[in-house]
């Protein structure tokens, strides 16, 4: 078919046109003849001046023609025949290496080409004619099949360029935008393509950008241009011809592809040439029945889709650009596939309704957003489809994926699989309302269902499962507010919100769901790592009659197991919350809270009321394994909740102050005396003694509830508690008053095999580890044991082969102040992260801690970096008396580091034998300090009593001193240092210390050298049984009504001032207010004539002062 200007318009214009040629060559210039006159068309131009003529006789010249400004008219024999044969025969072919013809030097009008066809052009820009800042007249031109690697394949406008288009045919040309003509740059005046009586025919033109939009006309301007064509591509043109489709406005006479309006039939093995009206009589390809196909509110059609795989590389299929009314259905998903070859988007929907896509397998189709179907403003239902493996190029990052909606779309997206896709399964953007329902989404990474702008999609009854990294979780809300109910959201993995994320101001309706078994990843900057069921930032969704369970907040920052709420008041009600775990990833230094539910700065109410009540089991965090808060503005709402014990310990919910758990249930009564565990015991024993025991020590944790006026122990029989052999969960968070013990350091063994930290001391009072051995712990810091702001007593164990960054055996920081004594520290070492130092092979004490450590073994420990045995740090001042530290290794301080304002004291220690290319035994860095007195150090050191001498060990095992070794009564003379006396040969000292009463140096010397405890557990102090710190601590119970105990602990007598305030600074009342003498002391308090409200406790002896805020609730 040809489309040409009316033949009669032709005519009439043949004469003017020859006499303009005579009169052009007679008075304003000379007509050059191509190739009479010169070979080549280009030739000819050159030999142009302003005003010839350049005349080409028929044939093909393959070139690649410049106009270089001139004024001149380059046209064939049509300006003189008339016969449109002439503009086939006479032909300007590129050759497919460049630009067929240029005007780039500011032509005008003045400046015509008429007569031709334009072909096989190639260029990044105007693969047929290129006009940059030039505006020529292009008239009664074929231009055909050229090529653009960017913008138009036929014809390119760029830079203020505006040239007149008319009488031209424009088809079969390609270009990643506008295969016909492609518009960029603004221009001062208006392109004319066409005009009345000078009509141009564009049709069938390639656009090969990912969406195949505007493979006719493309602008990138923004003028509205006004286009008079006889024949275009289709009558009613959308988007995929026109781009934007608001930027044209179209007059058309006729269309190139002739419409049907009934049902098409497209198979793989059909053609283009068929009727499509029958199975027997096919189209080939989808996007041309769509162009075919025409359907109205009236007369719905349906496009069928025989079964065969359709693909860009197969069967020359490109992007479908459905139409309303026109459904696209497969005859099954398993057999009719379209396969976008990595390369475009399959389906693209823009204002498009009242069609169902369904029965199709749409893959591997590649677009920055919408890869598999894009849905702008429509609402298609999308039904009964595989969607797999689309945006392979684009990763996790949010973008492409399965399904897009965007600005106001509202599909209905009912039971399809939509599986693999690289970049989400389904994103809602721009104020979208679809209803996706029935759907299984898995497997796509970058997240399920993102929800973004105010989109609030109707989510219900799908299952989303193992969707990770990237962009978004299970289903992410941002400024939007779901529904979601009824859903199965399993295994999905982001940095914060496994499940369910709902941030900025998202109010999500979350009902009827199990969220199970998700989880935070490890990646990103710290901030990651928080709600591994459900995230809240700023949002405040309803969360009702949900089953969230086994899902794990895990990462750099491990908070909220369950749910995570940052600035957020959601109402939590009617739930159960269980087995949900916050977990550090095993290399960090922080901690982890809220294995049920953290909250920060956030005022939820869960539970609440009766009737709602929320239940709480079997979840884990080394704070607050059910609830923890900070920084709540008020007394958090959690009555009416059902928890493993009623009433609660901190093991639970930390801190206990923060919340009203009145009217709460226990699935079990809290224990509150001595309770039993072995590795045969089971956790349905009562625990209460050794026939009866528990098998987990978490589990013992979880039951028991001591109090300052209540110590208890959990005693453990011989053998190994381990993950593998007893399904021990590490590490172990210690409770206030709760002490460990083993049956002897090396009969209970308490082994990390590697998966975490043994155990976790955070504000600990008082309680004692004894008698247990600790070993494979690996952790960020404190593999063995981790101390932060605790005052407890580890005696007698043996902490071997564990490791860490910082601390591999024991961490201590932020104003810890443990009793460490007769243990056995040996062959832990730093390992791991390689961006900071590794410090404290042994033990690692840092920031204001101050820790008393006597009578123990450290031998063996290894630190990559600082402090083999043991490093200092941060204005921190142990002390170490009757210390043994031998054959510690590092790179510096194989023995002692000190760092940054600190000043240990040792003394009565032997340090041999420790290695290190710098300072073997003791090093001391940036203002910091070491005592040694009446100590053993190789080439000696500054003191009193320091010796320099071979301790003369007699194994390099127990490190005992040998009969003639000069560390042997050699310690301080002062008789509070003394051996204890044998009672069988009074005046010497008793096995394994030896000599006389004096100290003698090391382990085996002083008053703890037989091995004994010489303190209570309540009143933990090396010497006497007197306090060695000043401490208040926290008032039991808490919240309390009417009365409580306040205790504290003076380490010297002195006068002391206990008062009471309200939150305005008033004095409530006077508790205390004279001499106390040295030791523990305790007071209650009666307020049974106050309100109910917060109260603060102040302590005043001599400089010490502390205050801590209790709350009453009546």
């Amino acid at each position: 078919m040809k489309h040409y200007t009316k033949f009669s318009i032709i005519k009439i214009g043949l004469i003017t046109i020859f006499i303009q040629l005579l009169t052009i060559e007679t008075v304003l210039g000379k007509i050059i003849h191509i190739p009479s006159d010169y070979p080549t068309i280009q030739e000819g131009i050159n030999a142009a001046v302003d005003g010839d003529t350049v005349l080409v006789d028929l044939g093909m010249y393959i070139e690649n023609l410049n106009f270089n400004g001139m004024a001149i008219l380059i046209a064939s024999n049509y300006i003189i025949t008339g016969d449109s044969t002439d503009i086939d025969a006479t032909i300007i072919d590129g050759g497919a290496i460049d630009v067929v013809v240029r005007f780039i030097s500011g032509e005008d009008n003045t400046s015509r080409i008429v007569g031709f066809t334009i072909q096989n052009g190639a260029s990044n820009n105007g693969g047929g004619i290129l006009c940059v800042g030039s505006s020529p007249l292009i008239d009664y031109l074929i231009i055909k099949q050229n090529l653009a690697q960017f913008g138009g394949g036929g014809i390119a406008c760029q830079f203020d360029a505006n040239p007149i288009i008319t009488n031209c045919r424009i088809n079969e040309n390609s270009a990643l935008f506008g295969g016909g003509i492609w518009i960029s740059g603004f221009g001062s005046n208006p392109i004319i393509i066409g005009e009345p009586g000078n009509l141009c025919n564009i049709y069938n033109n390639v656009s090969l950008n990912e969406y195949g939009l505007g493979s006719d006309l493309y602008s990138m301007d923004s003028r509205i241009l006004t286009v008079q064509v006889d024949t275009f591509s289709i009558l009613n043109p959308d988007e995929s011809q026109i781009y934007p489709i608001n930027q044209f406005i179209m007059n058309i006479t006729t269309p190139y592809f002739s419409p049907i309006y009934t049902d098409t039939y497209v198979s793989p093995i059909g053609d283009n040439t068929n009727d499509g009206l029958t199975p027997n009589t096919p189209f080939k390809n989808i996007w041309y029945a769509i162009l075919r196909t025409i359907g109205s509110p009236a007369d719905s059609f349906t496009i069928h889709i025989l079964p065969g795989t359709y693909s860009l590389t197969l069967t020359g299929e490109r992007t479908l650009h459905p139409r309303s009314y026109v459904s696209l259905v497969g005859e099954d998903s398993s057999t009719t596939i379209i396969n976008g070859d990595g390369q475009i988007c399959l389906i693209y929907c823009y204002r498009d309704s009242n069609l169902n896509i369904s029965n199709l397998t749409i893959r591997n189709g590649n677009a920055s957003q919408g890869a598999g179907i894009y849905c702008e403003e429509s609402s298609p239902t999308i039904t009964r489809n595989t969607i797999i493996e689309n945006g392979n190029s684009l990763g996790g990052t949010g973008t492409g994926g399965g399904i897009y909606c965007k600005v106001g779309s509202s599909p209905t997206i009912i039971t399809n699989r939509i599986v693999s896709n690289f970049s989400f399964g389904i994103k809602c953007d721009a104020q979208s309302h679809p209803t996706i329902s029935e759907n299984i989404i898995t497997r796509n990474m970058g997240g399920g269902i993102i929800c973004l702008d105010q989109s609030d999609p109707a989510i219900v009854g799908n299952t989303i499962s193992s969707d990770s990294i990237g962009w978004g979780s299970g289903i992410l809300c941002d400024n939007s507010n779901p529904v979601i109910t009824n859903n199965t959201i399993i295994d999905n993995v982001y940095v914060n919100g496994g499940g369910i994320s709902c941030t900025n101001n998202s109010n999500a309706l979350i009902t009827n769901n199990i969220i199970t078994h998700n989880s935070t990843s490890t990646t990103g900057d710290g901030v990651n790592g928080k709600g591994g069921g459900i995230y809240c930032s700023d949002s405040n969704p309803v969360i009702n009659n949900n089953i969230i369970s086994n899902n794990k907040a895990f990462g750099i920052s491990a908070y909220g197991g369950g749910i995570y709420c940052i600035s957020s008041n959601p109402i939590i009600t009617n739930n159960t919350i269980t087995e949900n775990s916050a977990k550090l990833s095993i290399n960090t230094q922080a901690n982890s809270k809220g294995g049920g539910i953290y909250l920060e700065g956030s005022s939820p109410v869960i539970g609440g009321s009766e009737g709602k009540d929320n239940i709480f089991q079997s979840n884990i965090a080394l704070t607050g394994a059910d609830l923890f808060s900070t920084g709540s503005p008020g007394i958090i709402n959690a009555q009416y909740n059902t928890f493993n014990i009623y009433p609660l310990s901190e093991y639970y919910v930390k801190p206990l102050q923060d919340f009203n758990l009145n009217n709460g249930q226990g699935l079990y009564a809290p224990i509150t005396q001595d309770v039993y565990v072995s590795p045969i015991g089971s956790n349905t024993n009562d625990g209460l003694s050794e026939q009866t025991p528990f098998l987990n020590i978490q589990f013992a944790l979880g039951r028991v509830l001591p109090s300052p006026s209540n110590h208890l122990t959990i005693y453990l029989a011989p053998g190994i508690y381990s993950p593998s052999k007893t399904e021990e969960s590490f590490p172990l968070p210690l409770l206030n008053y709760a002490s460990l013990k083993g049956s002897g350091r090396d009969s209970s063994i308490l082994d990390g095999e590697w998966t975490d930290r043994v155990i976790y001391c955070m504000g600990i009072d008082s309680l004692t580890i004894s008698d247990i051995r600790i070993q494979g712990g690996r952790a960020g810091s404190g593999g063995g044991i981790y101390c932060e702001s605790s005052n407890l007593v580890i005696f007698n164990n043996s902490i071997m082969g564990n490791s860490a960054d910082w601390g591999a055996g024991i961490y201590c920081t932020i104003n810890s102040h443990p009793f460490i004594s007769y243990n056995i520290i040996s062959n832990n070492s730093t390992i791991g992260f390689p961006y900071w130092a590794k410090l404290g092979g042994g033990i690692f004490i840092d920031e204001n801690s101050n820790p008393l450590i006597i009578n123990n073994l450290i031998t063996s420990n290894n630190s990559i970096d600082y402090g083999g045995g043991i490093a200092i740090n941060g204005n921190s001042n142990p002390r170490f008396v009757n210390n043994t530290i031998s054959m510690n290794s590092a790179n510096d301080g194989g023995g002692i580091l000190s760092w940054n304002n600190s000043h240990p004291i040792i003394e009565n220690s032997i340090l041999w034998n420790n290695s290190a290319p710098i300072n073997p035994e003791i090093s001391e860095c940036c203002n910091s300090t070491t005592t040694v007195l009446y100590s053993d150090v190789p080439g000696g050191w500054p003191g009193i009593g320091n010796i320099n001498t071979d301790p003369l060990f007699t194994d390099t095992i127990n490190f005992y001193l040998s009969e003639i070794s000069k560390c042997i009564d050699a310690g301080n003379p002062d008789s509070t240092f003394n051996d204890p006396e044998d009672p069988l040969n009074p005046g010497y000292a008793l096995w394994p210390a030896m000599g006389t009463l004096r100290n003698d140096m090391g382990t085996y010397g002083g008053p703890g050298a037989a091995g004994q405890l010489p303190v209570s557990v309540e009143e933990p102090d090396p010497i006497n049984q007197i306090p060695i710190r000043f401490a208040l601590y926290q008032n039991f119970p808490n919240p309390f009504n009417p009365t409580t105990v306040i205790s504290w602990q003076l380490p010297i007598s002195g006068y002391v001032s206990l008062k009471v305030y309200d939150v305005l600074g008033n004095e409530i009342t006077t508790l205390v207010n004279e001499e106390k003498p040295a030791g523990s002391n305790e007071i209650e308090f009666d307020a049974s004539g106050l309100p109910s409200g917060i109260y603060f406790y102040k302590l005043q002896a001599g400089n010490f002062v502390e205050t801590k805020k209790m709350i009453l609730l009546k």
